[in-house]
């Protein structure tokens, strides 16, 4: 089967929808499938070259809705020479000019949210809301009305979605995401990272693998580490920076912290990538992300993966499987509720800690691992 991939961007600073695709396009190479993914990046952008997939960068985009001239004539020339295709993420060019070239080509398209139906987005940003109604009416509604289906990873990212706009008419379906195993030696990542930040112990601090973003929750965090009643564990905080004006009000929340407990800072360790990314992982003594929305969670899984607990707020929409396996804990996108998974985690002793380790990977294996999603994957895009 050929399949080609419709997304905006294949930066990996973008967050987990590059990523859920890049695991697919690996995997289903490996399975005898070829894809291709049609981005709006620059023909010279590094992250298209060194992606180690088929990617066709048709860019640049001139805006942030990513209209790019090249995209739609690309697919004109190019849309028959694959079986189906699948539009990443909604909002953008690239899925107005998929459904606008396949539909009249009768190629068939499937759709990947990848919780950008999500109704926190509305609550938030009402403003942003109007606008994405008008999208709605324009082309989003019939972008999904027209999908031979609409893919959501999960039940919960599938339930929310159906409030968020109308009209809302399509063909659902469960479609989960994986990821592969970790490569390379887990002693020479520990190593590694270990020896960049060799004032941490293994085992003992926190992760917080994710974009610096508002809606990631580190603030919860940082308000939750403020009201322990013993000091607060050590900090990583790797990715990027989204708003500088967030990043300051985080840092003064960190200096706070820092008056209460004779001097305590956060690691600001920045994006975080090979070796290193899966050295943190490895060492850390869980993955915490009290986020206000996430759709799936790659570095989630990724934690999961690596043998390590998560601690998520249940606006994760994957946090039912990992409570069901016990492999990490979950309670409500508030500072309580983000101050009540750390006291229970910091209330673990180390064996129960190991044993929560062992059943992450578990639940890794049962549930996230690629090989059993991408062929589920590949089932779904055949009929």
């Amino acid at each position: 089967m050929k399949i080609l991939h419709c997304v905006h961007s294949c930066n990996p600073e973008g967050g987990g929808v590059w990523q859920a695709i890049l695991q697919f396009s690996k995997e289903l190479h490996r399975q005898g499938h070829e894809t291709c993914t049609a981005t709006t990046d620059p023909q010279d952008a590094p992250w298209c070259k060194d992606a180690g997939v088929p990617i066709a960068p048709l860019g640049p985009a001139r805006n942030s809705y990513g209209y790019a001239p090249a995209y739609k004539p690309w697919l004109k020339s190019h849309a028959r020479e694959y079986d189906c295709a699948i539009a990443h993420g909604l909002w953008q060019y690239p899925g107005r000019a998929l459904r606008q070239v396949l539909t009249s080509m009768g190629v068939p398209y499937f759709v990947y949210p990848h919780g950008m139906l999500d109704p926190w987005f509305k609550e938030t940003y009402p403003l942003k809301h109007l606008k994405k109604a008008i999208y709605w009416k324009l082309n989003e509604s019939r972008l999904l009305r027209e999908a031979r289906s609409v893919l959501f990873t999960c039940e919960e990212e599938r339930r929310l979605a159906q409030d968020t706009f109308r009209p809302y008419k399509c063909t659902e379906t469960i479609a989960p995401l994986g990821i592969e195993q970790p490569e390379g030696m887990p002693e020479q990542q520990e190593t590694a990272f270990l020896e960049q930040y060799p004032k941490l112990e293994p085992n003992g601090f926190l992760l917080f693998l994710s974009r610096v973003h508002e809606k990631k929750g580190l603030d919860l965090l940082l308000d939750a580490l403020l009201r322990l009643d013993r000091p607060p564990p050590p900090v990583v905080v790797a990715g990027p920076v989204d708003s500088n004006s967030h990043f300051e009000k985080l840092r003064k929340m960190e200096a706070n912290i820092s008056a209460r407990h004779n001097g305590w800072k956060i690691i600001w360790a920045g994006m975080l990538t090979g070796d290193l990314k899966w050295g943190a992982l490895r060492t850390a003594g869980a993955l915490i992300l009290p986020s206000h929305q996430e759709n799936f969670g790659i570095a989630v899984v990724e934690a999961l993966a690596a043998g390590t607990p998560v601690l998520l707020s249940k606006k994760v929409n994957i946090w039912r499987e990992i409570v069901e396996d016990k492999a990490g804990f979950a309670d409500s996108d508030t500072i309580e509720g983000t101050r009540q998974i750390l006291h229970r985690w910091l209330s673990l002793d180390g064996p129960s800690r190991k044993a929560m380790g062992q059943r992450a990977t578990q639940c890794f294996t049962r549930r996230f691992e690629i090989k059993a999603a991408a062929n589920h994957l590949a089932n779904l895009l055949a009929t």
